[in-house]
């Protein structure tokens, strides 16, 4: 591919960035060496510039501040990311400016998105923020553009990043006509674009013949069987590209996602990425939780015993009381005997009357569970209850900063993946892990060990809090 000679200044000129930051770039969509100002205020590395041909408009704002961009550029405002073509006079960038008037400026202009670190928000030099473009998403369209491949399959674990995968591409700028989705009843095959949870695509295998390249979300999940069957179809492919937060650490299954993917391109730990701002600095509160009388029985009746008592419950409600004008993420293993009685003890706190509780499983339907996620990004004081299944992996929630492991687990993938939930840099910057840990039983302290050490290898803050039954 050619290389673009771009003129820096041109570019700051248009988005009236940092002037100081001036020279010229031979660029093919590859890293450079500037940065802008995040959300947060610190200075982050722009990861590429990406140049397009489209119409152009000149914005200007209330207070009269004027830049140009495509309509499809995309602000943060009081409500949320949008396009500017979306806008109206209730969408406020800052302190109640809003746009004043949008106007033609030029047919087919040349215009330069940037890309940089999650959560993809930079400010100009007047304090507005704006959305930077996303690279994987022009990457596609290169690739696509230039004929080098033609059709793609996005491969995802659940439902919900299915209906979340393709919110995110529209937003992106691409268009909603050519992205399809394929789960449970919903069959849309004859897209450009196709995102489908592997569990439905391994009953359809005879369809990957459409495809000419695939992106497996999630990819430590390789080692089940029927996303195995999958890869073994795609020999014909192009690209074969996984991304994952967390490879496992068993040998076996680490070779088997390489055998059918390749290679590891880029591996970075959580402290690399803290330290350089693309991830929120992370402390986790562990509760240490002694009862009055030892537990007894098996792993699930101990497991059982112990989340129904009032003193583990009280202890729940008490940590999600502390939280305030914030929402708070509260995982679970099992429905009826974990979410259900969490939800029944939350709802009946007087002091939590005022907050939004709900609880989401597997019979919440995609949309609502969408509605949800949606909510939790625009609003706060919301207490979300989900199954680990449904919202360990993937879930896109920027306004995200407290998660209670209300149910434990010693697995490292599931431990880790639901900590991520809340370490996507957002505003605050910080997250928060509340993690109970049940003694007076043989099982469930060990798990806590193994935990920790994950929490200790990944350089979290540990804090510990004794509690006694009384």
């Amino acid at each position: 591919m050619a290389k673009i000679l771009i003129k820096i200044e041109d570019l700051f000129s248009r988005l009236n960035l940092n002037n100081d930051l001036i020279g010229n770039v031979e660029d093919n969509i590859s890293p450079i060496n500037i940065k802008v100002k995040s959300i947060t205020n610190k200075f982050v590395p722009i990861s590429n510039l990406i140049r397009k041909r489209v119409d152009s408009y000149k914005i200007k704002l209330s207070d009269g501040y004027e830049f140009i961009a495509s309509d499809s550029h995309i602000l943060n405002t009081s409500n949320g990311n949008k396009k500017i073509c979306d806008m109206t006079n209730s969408d406020y960038l800052k302190d109640n400016i809003f746009i004043n008037s949008i106007s033609f400026h030029k047919k087919d202009d040349i215009l330069y998105d940037i890309s940089i670190p999650y959560p993809h928000l930079y400010k100009d030099i007047n304090d507005i923020i704006h959305h930077n473009s996303n690279i994987l998403t022009y990457i596609w369209k290169i690739l696509n553009e230039n004929k080098i491949i033609s059709n793609v399959i996005l491969v995802v674990p659940t439902i919900n990043l299915v209906t979340q995968f393709k919110s995110d591409l529209i937003e992106y700028g691409i268009d909603e006509n050519i992205i399809g989705e394929v789960y449970g009843n919903v069959k849309e095959w004859n897209k450009s674009i196709v995102i489908s949870t592997w569990q439905t695509l391994v009953n359809n295998l005879d369809k990957l013949e459409l495809f000419d390249s695939i992106f497996v979300d999630e990819v430590h999940l390789c080692k089940s069987a029927s996303l195995t069957a999958i890869l073994q179809e795609c020999s014909h492919m192009l690209y074969k590209i996984g991304c994952t937060g967390t490879l496992p650490n068993n040998r076996l299954e680490n070779l088997n996602i390489k055998s059918y993917l390749g290679p590891v391109v880029a591996d970075f730990p959580v402290s690399y990425l803290v330290d350089r701002g693309y991830l929120s600095e992370c402390n986790v509160n562990i509760y240490d939780l002694y009862y009055k009388n030892k537990i007894e029985g098996n792993y699930n009746e101990v497991k059982d015993i112990a989340f129904a008592k009032t003193f583990r419950l009280e202890t729940i409600t008490d940590i999600v009381k502390s939280i305030k004008d914030e929402n708070v993420l509260l995982l679970v293993n099992k429905i009826s005997k974990e979410g259900d009685i969490l939800e029944n003890y939350l709802r009946s706190c007087p002091e939590l009357e005022d907050r939004q509780i709900k609880f989401i499983y597997s019979k919440t339907k995609p949309a609502e569970r969408e509605e949800w996620r949606q909510k939790c990004i625009k609003e706060n004081n919301i207490i979300l209850i989900a199954v680990f299944a449904l919202f360990q992996q993937g879930i896109n929630i920027i306004n995200l900063n407290h998660i209670v492991l209300a149910s434990s687990s010693k697995s490292k993938i599931r431990t880790l993946q639901s900590i991520g939930r809340s370490l996507r840099k957002g505003v605050k910057g910080q997250a928060y892990i509340y993690d109970l840990v049940d003694h007076s039983n043989k099982f469930l302290p060990k798990h806590a060990k193994e935990r920790i050490k994950y929490y200790e290898d990944a350089d979290f803050n540990i804090k510990h809090i004794e509690l006694k039954e009384t």
